[in-house]
């Protein structure tokens, strides 16, 4: 199972567009999401990508009283995927017999903390995967520069983990995905993005593996 997730930080540009479908073509992920594309998930726009290969009804968490900041793009060689719940921090999607969880939390705890309350996983033989922007680091030297984190935040992240039986998945690529783009002393750089994966998930797809992509 082939999952990428990336925040394009607006889709509506033509070289994002461009990147976009450079990636799809490289990593043919089986499902992929875009964090912030800041524009309405309208049919007319989908169409306008030219993903093929991936069906155009795509799953959005938009309201009434906002546009959607997570988009989910499922291949057309997948069983219909359903979703398991939605907010504006996430979408979890079942599919193929697991389930996917996107994540674009919060930058503030008190709401993060909504979304840790929300994330629960009561039968714990569905694989699981949950992977994007958790906005928090789990150790203190996930952060270089700036304030010094709150242990709280760190510790409510991790005993939300613990209590639903996750782990990290392995990594490569950038032990630090998030950048203030500063340099000497005003440079701030943390690992908010990650994939967090349940044991079932492991035994399903043994030696699966997350990669963060360069900038």
């Amino acid at each position: 199972m082939r999952v990428f997730f990336w925040n394009i930080n607006g889709v509506s540009r033509e070289e994002a567009r461009c990147k976009l479908h450079e990636l799809v073509k490289e990593f043919k992920p089986d499902i992929f999401c875009l964090a912030e594309p800041k524009v309405s998930c309208s049919n007319i726009f989908i169409r306008r990508l030219k993903l093929n290969g991936y069906d155009t009804n795509v799953i959005h968490n938009s309201s009434d009283y906002s546009i959607s900041n997570l988009w989910v793009f499922t291949s057309t060689e997948l069983d219909i995927s359903v979703v398991v719940n939605m907010s504006r921090q996430t979408i979890s999607i079942s599919v193929d017999g697991v389930c996917i969880t996107f994540v674009h939390a919060s930058y503030l705890q008190v709401t993060r903390r909504r979304l840790w309350e929300q994330l629960n996983m009561d039968n714990v033989d569905i694989p699981w995967l949950l992977i994007g922007d958790f906005n928090c680091i789990l150790r203190l030297e996930e952060k270089k520069g700036g304030r010094e984190p709150h242990t709280c935040a760190i510790n409510e992240f991790g005993d939300w983990m613990e209590d639903n039986l996750l782990f990290e998945a392995d990594a490569l690529g950038n032990k630090f995905t998030w950048s203030n783009c500063q340099s000497g002393s005003r440079r701030i750089i943390s690992k908010l993005d990650r994939a967090v994966i349940n044991a079932t998930w492991l035994a399903k797809y043994e030696n699966w593996r997350c990669k963060a992509l360069p900038r």
